[in-house]
């Protein structure tokens, strides 16, 4: 486990450094802020909340939240109690800060390991609001003891709720290649017993390689075992296309969020936590890659072969797929123990995003792109439509968390509705049919190049959507702040000065 970082992030961290104003200088009084007016700023209190703000950020990261806004919003924490000349460093599996306390004294030094941890909404939330109590005043007793609260408190739903939440995720995205309400079905079973299959593997500490490959190749088992059930005419399985309980199964198992993740923080110049997340990614789908071969290789084996065609030649009808897609992003908030709020919200995020790149798919003439240029040139109208939608969901999620009370009931945490409304438009398919097209559904009739195209192509979506995602934010927290500001100045000449709520 590492513990040291790269010269290279400590450049990231002047960057994120220079989006907020100059830190006050240790011992000069921070307007608003506890311990302002203090002479100067003990070891013993930078030590207590150096390790208050990596605590804090630990729990954000874990939680996916991108690792310039983990540095902005430790940096602050550092500011709130009067703390300067200080930075914060992340490289995905470890975190270091280090103060640099003036007239030539002793610098101090903490780090903290990044462990794995489930994906947690609804502390990320509770860690926000906190970050809000301290920079209105909270004491630093009080705030460190809130995040002790904060980290052993337990999930807020059962872990059958989660589950439930993942394996909804597969037979919502099923919705949107098939209108029998048997695929939804026969997909949710198969994602609960997937999750429990992985859960164990987990408490065995399984390397995550070969769970995603023992998941993925049970999935495509069972697709056999359906297709051969269909060959003998079993009527529970009729109208059931084995080629999409493949595709359901492995959109729930695809690190294309992972991936997106990656490539906003290499956007964000965080380009060492960036390579980590993305190498992640690419172990994760090699194991699905793998553990697809495997399977189709021991259904022959066993006599009943099944030919896996992830290109389905059905779409759902476009109210069912803004149905489906409303769906796949409330299940997935849902798995990731969100508020009810938080639930709702990312539901309409998912609409909303899928919205602008419907929008942008109309928008683009057909056959753009296409022309001599393979299905590299054929995907051009696929990266443009998503990096819309993706803008699109980034802007309307910022305008709405920074209008919000955080204590509301739709208070939510901005990244995890952005993650949550990205879902649908997350190249999984588009990934899965490049490497499938790679490997080949029979011996010798894999295409190496045309699916290094396709796959390609899905990486373009993905930074297309990392890129998308910057820009909404980017675009969303002035206009956000501008629109309260107007708001706070029609109230304040309308006499309601004391009554306005921030």
């Amino acid at each position: 486990m590492p513990t040291t970082t790269d010269a290279e992030t400590a450049t990231d961290l002047s960057q994120a450094s220079a989006a907020l104003p100059e830190p006050s200088p240790v011992g000069a009084p921070v307007p608003g802020a506890p311990g302002a007016g203090a002479p100067e700023v003990q070891p013993t209190r930078v030590q207590k909340v150096l390790r208050l703000a990596l605590r804090m950020g630990d729990i954000l990261l874990a939680a996916g939240m991108p690792a310039h806004d983990v540095v902005v919003l430790m940096l602050r924490i550092a500011e709130s109690y009067g703390i300067g000349r200080v930075h914060f460093d992340i490289t995905y599996t470890a975190m270091m800060t280090s103060y640099y306390p003036p007239h030539d004294g002793i610098p101090i030094t903490e780090i903290r390991v990044v462990r794995a941890a489930a994906t947690d909404f609804s502390r990320a939330q509770a860690i926000e609001r906190l970050a809000g109590e301290i920079r209105a005043g909270l004491p630093l007793d009080e705030a460190s003891a809130a995040c002790k609260r904060i980290r052993e408190a337990p999930s807020p739903y059962p872990w059958w709720a989660a589950t439930a939440g993942k394996a909804g995720v597969a037979a919502a995205v099923s919705l949107l290649f098939s209108a029998s309400w048997k695929l939804p079905l026969l997909t949710f079973a198969i994602g609960i017993l997937v999750d429990r299959v992985l859960a164990a593997l987990r408490n065995r500490r399984f390397p995550p390689f070969f769970s995603q490959l023992i998941a993925a190749g049970l999935i495509t088992l069972i697709a056999a075992l359906v297709s051969n059930a269909l060959n003998h005419g079993v009527y529970l399985f009729v109208g059931v296309r084995p080629s999409l309980v493949v595709v359901s199964g492995i959109i729930m198992l695809v690190a294309g969020m992972r991936a997106v993740g990656a490539a906003q923080d290499a956007i964000d110049e965080f380009y060492l936590t960036a390579l980590a997340r993305g190498f992640q990614a690419a172990m994760h789908t090699a194991g699905i890659v793998v553990g697809i071969v495997i399977a189709l290789y021991l259904s022959r084996a066993l006599n009943f072969p099944i030919a896996i065609l992830p290109n389905p030649d059905t779409v759902a009808s476009l109210p069912r797929q803004f149905i489906a897609v409303a769906l796949t992003s409330a299940l997935f908030a849902l798995s990731c123990y969100a508020s009810p709020g938080t639930i709702a919200l990312s539901g309409a995020m998912g609409f909303i995003g899928y919205a602008g790149y419907i929008l942008a798919m109309a928008a683009v003439p057909a056959g753009a792109g296409a022309a001599g240029a393979g299905a590299a040139g054929a995907g051009a109208p696929e990266v443009l439509a998503s990096t819309a939608g993706a803008t699109l969901t980034a802007w309307v999620a910022t305008l709405i968390i920074r209008r919000a009370n955080v204590t509301g009931a739709f208070a939510a945490p901005g990244f995890a509705l952005i993650n949550a409304a990205l879902i649908p438009l997350v190249p999984g398919l588009t990934l899965f049919k490049g490497l499938f097209q790679m490997v080949g559904a029979a011996p010798g009739t894999g295409d190496l190049m045309e699916g290094a195209l396709i796959v390609f192509q899905a990486a373009g979506v993905a930074l297309g959507i990392a890129a998308g995602a910057s820009l909404g934010a980017y675009f969303g927290r002035p206009m956000a702040d501008r629109l309260r500001r107007i708001r706070e100045t029609a109230l304040g000449q309308l006499g309601g000065r004391g009554r306005i709520r921030k």
